[in-house]
This record gives C-alpha cells, sequence and structure tokens, in this order.
C-alpha cells in the first residue's frame, strides 16, 4: 500500500510542479496587475502548495 501511495505521489509530481511553474510565471510574473492581484495569486499558490504538501 505504501508503493502504491508513493508510486501516485511520484506520479503526480511532474504536472504539479508544471502548473505551479505556469501559475508562478504567468499570473504571479505579470507586470500589467495591481499589487493586490499579486498577492491574491500568491496567496493561491501558498494555498496549494499547502495542500499539496500535507
Amino acid at each position: 500500500m505504501l508503493r502504491q501511495i508513493a508510486a501516485i505521489r511520484g506520479a503526480v509530481a511532474g504536472p504539479m510542479a508544471e502548473v505551479l511553474e505556469d501559475h508562478l510565471r504567468e499570473p504571479v510574473a505579470a507586470e500589467h496587475i495591481t499589487p493586490e492581484q499579486r498577492q491574491d495569486e500568491v496567496e493561491t499558490v501558498v494555498s496549494i502548495l499547502r495542500t499539496y504538501l500535507k
């Protein structure tokens, strides 16, 4: 059972990294958004990370 869980987590790690990278590069790094919007985007990424790393 633990091996299956580890395999699933490993399989999800790649796509999760790509999604986070895209989210950081596009909305968070965008020059045309306000500081408030940027903070909202950062909070979204932090929330995703906290959920994923539980």
